[in-house]
């Protein structure tokens, strides 16, 4: 018996799986939480950051009072909103 799965499928399985795995690390402790504005802005560009904010999709944590202190991210928010935006490109 021959079954078919279509090449779109099979990536959005493998993104799940890798998805999956990026929570399990983050639950071991293996890589952080949160990361800050920077680093998001770095990985994601500020653009795509500037367009979740403005949507309600995320929200930053300030870590103090002062104008000084970071910007914290949702680490595995952030990697969920980025999966769900970037479209597969269909040959």
């Amino acid at each position: 018996m021959d079954f078919f799965i279509d090449k779109n499928k099979i990536r959005e399985l493998s993104d799940a799986i890798k998805l999956g795995y990026r929570m399990c690390q983050r639950e071991r402790g293996e890589i952080p939480r949160c990361i800050a504005q920077s680093e998001a802005e770095r990985m994601y560009t500020g653009a795509l950051l500037n367009k979740w904010r403005r949507e309600g999709l995320i929200e930053p944590v300030k870590t103090g009072d002062s104008r000084n202190n970071m910007l914290l991210f949702d680490a595995e928010r952030l990697e969920v909103l980025y999966a769900a935006t970037i479209k597969p490109i269909r040959k």
